[in-house]
């Protein structure tokens, strides 16, 4: 239950005694302590005035999926701060909460519940501290840059280095990647093995609050102009604390610079990383990679990321490359084993990647491109490519579909499109060829002897 968490957990239950006028405070406040993260303190506890910031915050970003992402990856990492200091007990009913009571039992309980001495049968010990290879930045002799892996020895705070049983079914990540003892359907280890599992639990569970407020956010028009507030005050803290790096999108300029001549899945991809900050993996590689192809340098798509990603807020950019950067070198070949990696082909993504033909249903792809062409200027075969594209989309041909929007985009047949970067070639091209076939039309032509327009 909610009302057993420990006091500095966020999620715990307690009556919200505050008007939301003065609440606006304590939020503010609570904004400017994300934004000097480093002087959290495990015991300076939010305290009522501060958990009502936080409460009041959760309603002034509910409607807002970057906002939402933003308290989220914050509030996540204070929990996460804070549940590495608690005691025993504490990580104990939090851990509980998330997975249940009845599927978490420390080591001693376990035993007696099994009837088995597990400690002593599998050699199960303590440990203070482990060895990680961390990455750090060094400069050569001949002025470059080169990524060198040290090995640093990690304290594991006293709390975290119990031994606790979880049931199988709550952690099959952690399971599935052997770093478990597995025994009669409870996966057993240190507690800090399951650190990640416990907060991703708590940032899932943060979300579905968030869900639960819209509904409130539309029948309460009084909330709206302290809403509109926090936000400004959010973004104001952006520009304090966090010195902005862009690498613009633009119509004009090289041409990973040129996002109208992108196939639709890039399209896509920027459009959801501007609005929610994030992306998952493979999707950060398919756009990582196209960008690369496309010309982008290794600094810029650094600040391309800097820019979009959610988990840039609160950090500089120095921070932000020394968190992150080691995976966009690893794109250049500058790091790892050197490899210049390609960037996926269309047959790839559609399998492996993200393709918003393949994966959207076609009702979604087609009101999606109506509404792109509502205030355009529309081919006088536009229904009949149109219903083309549809017939694609139903007979499940991806490829074919891209084809037909980039007829409707630019006016030219393509065949069945084979990769993002030729889509965008030969996007380029098409649009070279008209304007320098209008800078002819507006020539002047030489009539009897005399120039006329």
């Amino acid at each position: 239950m909610e009302e057993e968490l420990p006091v500095w957990c966020q999620l715990r239950r307690m009556p919200m005694e505050h008007a939301p006028e003065d609440a606006l405070g304590f939020a503010k406040a609570r904004i400017d302590r994300f934004a000097r993260r480093k002087f959290w303190n495990v015991r300076e506890v939010d305290g009522d005035d501060l958990f009502a910031g936080h409460i009041l915050l959760r309603v002034a970003v509910a409607t807002d999926p970057r906002l939402s992402a933003w308290l989220v990856e914050f509030e996540g990492d204070l929990f996460d701060y804070r549940f590495r200091k608690a005691s025993f007990s504490e990580i104990i009913t939090v851990i509980r909460y998330f997975f249940g009571k009845n599927n978490v039992m420390p080591l001693k309980v376990l035993e007696e519940t099994l009837d088995m001495q597990i400690r002593k049968k599998y050699s199960l010990v303590e440990v203070g501290e482990f060895s990680k290879y961390v990455k750090k930045r060094i400069r050569t002799r001949d002025g470059r840059t080169a990524i060198k892996r040290e090995r640093q020895a990690i304290t594991i705070p006293k709390g975290l280095r119990k031994h606790i049983g979880v049931h199988f079914i709550k952690v099959p990540t952690i399971v599935g990647k052997r770093q478990v003892l597995l025994l009669k359907g409870w996966a057993i280890a240190p507690i800090f093995v399951f650190r990640g599992s416990i907060k991703r639990a708590f940032e899932d569970t943060l979300k579905t609050k968030l869900e639960g407020i819209q509904e409130q956010i539309k029948s309460d028009k009084s909330l709206r102009p302290i809403i509109r507030e926090l936000r400004d005050y959010i973004k104001l803290n952006e520009k304090d604390f966090i010195k902005r790096f862009e690498t613009e999108i633009s119509p004009k300029g090289r041409l990973f610079q040129r996002l109208n001549l992108f196939p639709e899945c890039m399209n896509q991809l920027i459009s959801i990383l501007t609005e929610k900050g994030h992306l998952g993996h493979g999707e950060r590689l398919q756009l990582g990679l196209f960008l690369k192809k496309l010309g982008m340098p290794m600094e810029d798509q650094k600040r391309f990321w800097y820019q979009k990603a959610v988990d840039n807020i609160g950090l500089t950019f120095e921070e932000f490359d020394s968190k992150v950067g080691y995976t966009i070198d690893h794109l250049y070949g500058k790091a790892g084993g050197g490899t210049d990696y390609e960037a996926p082909k269309c047959e790839t993504i559609i399998t492996s990647y993200y393709c918003a033909f393949a994966q959207k249903g076609a009702d979604e792809v087609m009101k999606r491109i109506q509404k792109e062409f509502e205030a355009k200027d529309k081919p006088t075969n536009f229904n009949q490519i149109l219903d083309d594209l549809m017939a694609h989309l139903m007979n499940n041909e991806p490829r074919n579909a891209c084809a037909k929007l980039f007829e409707l985009r630019y006016g030219k047949r393509a065949k069945r499109i084979r990769h993002p970067i030729s889509y965008t070639s030969y996007a380029a091209k098409v649009q070279k060829e008209k304007m320098e076939q209008k800078k002819e039309e507006k020539k002047p032509t030489e009539v009897n002897g005399h120039l006329s327009k």
